[in-house]
Parts: structure tokens; C-alpha cells; sequence
């Protein structure tokens, strides 16, 4: 059982905090011109590796704006996904058909989905685009603690890219993190080169 005594939980609610913190202290301007970089980025591995289906996400107010790239893959006919959350700790790629906003809707916790009915097959999902609070240079994500992208990813099959899109103020030495936790298996990350 897990209780806030534990080590590791007080390790990542420091961790979150520190995360926080710098994030509140970036300039909406930096933020917008990182936003660009990882789109660029994410521009380039899609035309590169040329994947069909991404789960990807729509950014909440402090992570990267990664809606242009969406939008791209949109209108290159490729098939998008965003999580939407279904229960606690359970999240679903529900399709995305447009970033109009008629097309969406706000779901728990303030997080934005797809209205559109359909979900996309888990198992058809060649790349998962996936935010965080923090990252470590491995690839160790920490999330706001629900447990939603840990449980998705740990069922996905083998060969699934994941893509970890964050602000360098968001990248720590370390994440603590337990045997539940999925690092990704890549990070995108504003000056990169992906």
C-alpha cells in the first residue's frame, strides 16, 4: 500500500514541485518558441519514419503546444488519436478528427479529448507522443500521479515508439520512479535535433 510517508512518493511530489516551479518561471514567449522547436522536431521523425497511426495529446496550459504537428498529420490523411479519460487511472485513444474546437471537449481533469465516438485500436498504434511533468535524459517520465500513461503504455505491444515531448526545464539528472513507472523510449526537447 501506498501512503505519502512513502520514500519514493515524497521523492516524486519534490520533483513535481521543483518541475512546477520552473515551469511557472518561463516566459509564455520561451514557451511558445520551445512549442515550435519540438514541433519542428516532431515534424521531421514523422516525415522520416513516416508512422500512420499516433496517439498523441492536447496540451494543457504548461506543457509543449504540439497542435500544429497534429494538425500536419491531420491533414496528411494520417490517423490521430488524444487520450481520453475514462475512468481513474484508465485512459483511451478516442480519434481525433479535428482541433476544431466544436470537435472538442474538456474531460477529468481538465484534459482535452475528441468528442468524436470512436476510439482507435490500441494495438494499431505505432507511435505514443507523451507528456510529463519531467523527464531524466533515460527517459524516466515523471506524470502528475494518476497512473494513466504508465497503465496505457505497460499493455501496449513490443515496437511502440514512444516519444516523451517536454520543455528543458523539465529535464531532471534522475526521475525516481518505481516498477509501475514506463520510461519512453525517446524525448523531444526545444533545441534538439530529436
Amino acid at each position: 500500500m501506498v501512503t505519502e510517508h512513502d520514500p519514493l512518493q515524497q521523492a516524486k511530489s519534490r520533483q513535481r514541485a521543483d518541475a512546477r516551479s520552473a515551469l511557472a518561471g518561463m516566459p509564455a514567449s520561451d514557451r511558445s518558441t520551445a512549442s515550435a522547436s519540438i514541433c519542428r522536431q516532431l515534424d521531421e521523425l514523422i516525415q522520416l519514419h513516416d508512422p500512420s497511426t499516433i496517439l498523441g495529446f492536447l496540451p494543457l496550459s504548461d506543457e509543449p503546444d504540439i497542435r500544429p504537428a497534429l494538425q500536419r498529420m491531420l491533414e496528411e490523411g494520417r490517423s490521430v488519436a488524444v487520450p481520453r479519460l475514462t475512468e481513474p487511472g484508465v485512459m483511451e485513444p478516442a480519434r481525433l478528427v479535428s482541433l476544431d474546437d466544436q470537435q472538442l471537449t474538456t474531460g477529468a481533469h481538465g484534459v482535452r479529448t475528441s468528442r468524436a465516438l470512436e476510439c482507435i485500436a490500441a494495438d494499431s498504434i505505432e507511435w505514443v507522443l507523451v507528456p510529463g511533468v519531467a523527464f531524466d535524459p533515460d527517459g524516466r517520465r515523471l506524470g502528475r500521479g494518476g497512473g494513466y500513461y504508465d497503465r496505457f503504455l505497460s499493455a501496449m505491444p513490443g515496437g511502440v515508439v514512444t516519444i516523451g515531448c517536454c520543455f528543458r526545464c523539465q529535464i531532471f539528472p534522475r526521475i525516481e520512479t518505481g516498477p509501475q513507472d514506463v520510461p519512453v523510449s525517446k524525448m523531444l526537447v526545444e533545441g534538439s535535433r530529436g
